[in-house]
């Protein structure tokens, strides 16, 4: 009797551990908010604690009490524009986990640390369509370049899509170096022309910016054309606000 009891106790106890095998939690995300300057507004909707995957939560920017400052868009990660409202909701995944920033329009140009590349020219004529590829590298951190921004410039029309470079902080300034690849069609031949230049002798930093908040380099290429890259710091313009 002794015995079958032994066996039972075991059994109760090895049933609900086995219960467990397989059993995998479900995956959690780290999705952070802040804002860009809390002189002019708050972020709000993000956590250090980590959310479940499939959970919905709303991210809101407030504007700081007696300050008129524009809010302008979200950025993730520091490198793309994700939102340009003032509230959002997302689905926690693997695809929205980051950190998200609320970008607030500074009153001096000279403090908005988020950039981006607003236009692109190719200074020849008779130039039907101009495709680009602008890859950028951190010149204080990398070699490595990545692609930034990419697509077709269209006559006078800006090429700003929500790509950003972010200029850093208080702790310390990033600089960039810069390629640029185009795909050149003509409106008098049937000729197509591909040519790259690296600009990596002309860093683009915080401090290339002027008062009115634009930083272009500029490069010959072989062929004896210039190609010239404007960048921007965000502004309510860019967002026709």
């Amino acid at each position: 009797m002794k015995g079958k009891t032994k066996t039972l106790l075991a059994g109760l106890v090895l049933v609900p551990a086995l219960a467990f095998v397989g059993c995998t939690p479900p995956a959690t995300y780290s999705i952070t908010t802040y804002s860009s300057n809390e002189n002019y507004g708050y972020a709000h909707g993000g956590s250090t604690k980590k959310f479940t995957d499939g959970t919905q939560l709303t991210l809101s920017a407030t504007k700081a009490p007696n300050k008129n400052s524009e809010f302008l868009c979200w950025v993730k990660d520091y490198n793309k524009v994700v939102s340009e409202s003032d509230s959002f909701t997302l689905t926690a995944s693997s695809a929205t986990e980051g950190k998200y920033v609320a970008v607030f329009a500074e009153e001096e140009l000279s403090s908005m640390m988020f950039a981006s590349p607003v236009n692109i020219e190719y200074r020849v004529e008779n130039v039907a369509s101009l495709n680009y590829e602008i890859s950028y590298a951190n010149a204080t951190s990398s070699t490595v370049y990545t692609t930034l921004s990419a697509g077709q410039k269209k006559a006078d029309e800006s090429i700003f899509n929500g790509d950003i470079v972010y200029l850093g902080n208080s702790t310390g300034l990033n600089e960039f170096y810069f390629k640029v690849k185009v795909n050149v069609t003509f409106t008098d031949s049937d000729a197509t022309l591909t040519e790259e230049l690296d600009y990596s002798e002309q860093t683009i930093s915080l401090l290339s910016f002027d008062n009115n908040g634009n930083a272009t380099i500029s490069a010959e290429t072989e062929t004896g054309v210039t190609i010239a890259i404007t960048l921007s710091k965000l502004n309510s313009t860019l967002f026709n606000k």
